[in-house]
């Protein structure tokens, strides 16, 4: 447990939430929590309960300063990442990025590997459809040196996994073959991955620079993890469901979106590629399926639960809308058009997994009735400009009550001159490169690195203060 976790572990609060989890009284609502605190707040109860956690927020922005600050409490172990959303196409389009497919990817292998400590998402990103976790477990696989595998099969699997054949590797999702020598992007790495075999038998791995194509790391290990959320075993397979669902389709309505079928799977018999295989994720797979269903014994926060409830809201009624338009020119029909939860379908989620509602402020009911009501004293700060003065005068209240004061400066550089300078004052301070083990008391413990804001806990006595990134003394 970190120092930051350390400070709140103590506390009343939430030492009930946690006994809470223990026994499943869930639902549950937390009152009181500013946007830094909810972090500290989550960090806080994985390391108590063991727990891991996925965290959905009203939009992108929020999730990805979640992410920032979570990781910022936990120095340079980290353990969070973010599930984005993503922009389904339904018509062909130049130049489609699969940018944020990826980085959906890596978030979801992260957590079938458990290799996390949380997944934050926006409303909109929560509520989208994905591939199962079945799948996507099926579709991965590791590679070791020395490991009997010929190219084929190994080509055969990444075809399997979504890859895309190209003559040189260039970003994620792509793979290119040189006679025994193979070179792939998992969207799981940061960089791509290169495997020579001698005949049938993986000789060497490594990792390689995409501008230079020179290795950079030598691999005993390569985990291969699907590279799009829709897949299909082969184009026969798609074909077959296509053409299955074509004949399913009746009524005079369905003339346009035969024919658009139709034109899909002569593109497959000529052995080109689909242009756009987003509009078949409801036929790929036997069942459907959410980030949700990857958080079975995870720990689920709902994050100013009104808010959230807008934007899936908000999604969904776009997303329908743009539906009846494609229905109209026969590009998506009956059985093609669920991509997205409802609010109705995600608060039935929310009962199931038992949801911890996050609110700064009491606004009515929650979105699911909640077991028990808990009350947090958190302050929001706002960050620090840099101004000796203005720091000054906010911690030396504080270490005059005996509170534990931190205060996060940026740089190591100006951490290190901060502390001086708070020493040259007068004010007792100690600098930490990383996060310690326990904070001092009496001192201003002086942290290199920044979070998004500040926070104040009176009952908790302790004071995190921020550099906002302004120039100041001290900096």
């Amino acid at each position: 447990m970190s120092c930051f976790s350390e400070i709140l572990s103590t506390s009343a609060g939430i030492r009930s939430v946690a006994g809470s989890v223990g026994r499943g009284a869930l639902p549950l609502g937390v009152l009181g929590l500013s946007p830094l605190s909810k972090v500290h707040f989550v960090n806080t109860l994985c390391g108590l309960c063991d727990r891991k956690a996925l965290v959905v927020l009203p939009d992108e922005a929020q999730a990805t300063r979640f992410c920032e600050d979570f990781n910022a409490f936990n120095g340079t172990r980290g353990g969070a990442y973010l599930y984005p959303a993503r922009d389904f196409a339904f018509r062909p389009a130049e130049g489609q990025s699969r940018e944020f497919e990826h980085v959906r990817l890596r978030a979801l292998s992260k957590v079938l590997s458990g290799d996390f400590s949380v997944i934050a998402c926006s409303a909109e990103a929560a509520s989208q459809m994905t591939l199962p976790p079945g799948e996507l477990k099926s579709r991965t696989f590791t590679i070791h040196s020395g490991d009997e595998l010929s190219p084929e099969k190994i080509v055969s699997r990444l075809l399997a996994a979504g890859y895309v054949r190209a003559d040189l590797v260039e970003g994620e999702g792509q793979f290119a073959q040189r006679g025994g020598i193979l070179d792939f992007f998992p969207p799981e790495s940061e960089q791509p991955v290169r495997v020579e075999l001698w005949g049938d038998t993986v000789d060497t791995m490594g990792t390689f620079e995409v501008d230079t194509q020179r290795r950079t790391k030598e691999l005993k290990t390569v985990r291969v993890t699907p590279a799009t959320e829709i897949l299909f075993d082969s184009d026969e397979a798609l074909s077959e469901k296509i053409r299955a669902h074509t004949l399913s389709l009746k009524g005079k309505g369905s003339v346009k979106a035969k024919q658009s079928l139709e034109a899909d799977l002569q593109r497959l018999e000529s052995g080109l590629r689909v242009p756009c295989v987003d509009r078949y994720l409801p036929i790929a797979y036997g069942e459907s399926a959410t980030i949700f269903d990857y958080f079975d014994g995870g720990m689920l926060f709902v994050c100013e639960s009104s808010a959230v409830r807008e934007r899936v809201n908000a999604a969904y009624s776009l997303l329908n809308e743009e539906i009846k338009y494609l229905f109209e020119d026969g590009v998506l029909a009956k059985g093609l058009d669920k991509y997205a939860l409802s609010f109705a379908e995600m608060s039935g989620v929310y009962e199931k997994l038992g949801a911890m509602y996050l609110d700064n402020f009491a606004r009515g009911s929650f979105d699911t009735p909640v077991k028990d009501l808990v009350t947090i004293n958190a302050n929001q700060l706002t960050p620090w400009d840099g101004t000796l003065s203005v720091l000054l005068d906010d911690i030396r209240p504080v270490l005059s009550r005996d509170c534990v004061c931190a205060v996060a400066a940026g740089s190591e550089k100006a951490a290190k001159n901060l502390a001086q300078t708070l020493e040259d004052e007068g004010v007792p301070a100690i600098y930490f490169s990383l996060p310690p083990a326990e904070f001092v008391k009496g001192r201003v413990n002086v942290l290199a690195g920044t979070f998004s804001a500040g926070v104040y806990y009176p009952n908790e006595k302790f004071m995190l203060v921020s550099f906002g990134g302004v120039t100041g003394k001290g900096s």
